[in-house]
């Protein structure tokens, strides 16, 4: 009974990353990063699922979901899946930060665990220089970065030299999905992004 019980749970989540490895595409975000009149905004999807929304432990809605006019600073953002099989898939869990004139996207795809899930923060923060920075951080650490096709090095990464506009950003590890976002970087202000790759299950040790 346990044997089947560990096959089973193994083929389940084998189906999960499968599932996403197949549609898997770029996040783009040209239409949904613009700069605001007026308080900070937020955009959250996870497209393989609806989950629900959560600000420091308080439901607010459901993916996908969308606020403006928002408080600028820190909150922590919580997604739960909505899904029949309970207790199957693990929480995720994230503290983002709202900067006012800008717009926060977070993308997540929430797995049974964390190491099956994957999550991609991109915010901006007002820099004091008003040049156009970009800065990255990946989970695991030490992933490659490439943008625009050249190889920038590993995360930690960050860069003053981009010119403001259109970047696509590529981020890299052995053993994991890629995670890959269209940016716009700004004059003024730096875009950070946090990148959590999703780990490939390559040996789960099921048992005949």
């Amino acid at each position: 009974m346990k044997n089947l019980l560990k096959t089973t749970v193994a083929v389940l989540v084998i189906m999960v990353i499968c599932g996403i490895a197949a549609i898997w595409r770029p996040i783009t975000l040209d239409s949904i990063m613009p700069l605001l009149g007026n308080g900070a905004a937020l955009t959250v999807n996870t497209p393989q699922g609806k989950a629900e929304v959560f600000f420091d432990g308080k439901k607010v809605g459901e993916t996908p979901y969308s606020a403006e006019n928002l408080s600028a600073g820190d909150i922590t953002l919580e997604l739960r899946r909505i899904s029949h099989q309970e207790n199957f898939y693990e929480p995720v869990s994230k503290q983002i930060h709202l900067e006012s004139n800008t717009r926060t996207f977070v993308e997540a795809e929430i797995g049974p665990g964390s190491q099956f899930s994957s999550v991609t923060v991109l915010y901006y923060r007002k820099n004091s220089l008003d040049n156009a920075s970009f800065y990255a951080q990946s989970e695991p650490r030490t992933a490659e970065i490439t943008i625009d096709d050249e190889q920038k090095g590993p995360a930690p990464f960050s860069s003053d030299a981009l010119t403001p506009g259109r970047h696509t950003i590529r981020v890299e590890k052995q053993g994991f999905l890629p995670g890959e976002a269209v940016i716009i970087i700004r004059e003024g202000y730096t875009l950070i992004g946090e990148f959590q790759l999703m780990a490939i299950p390559i040996d789960l040790n099921i048992q005949k």
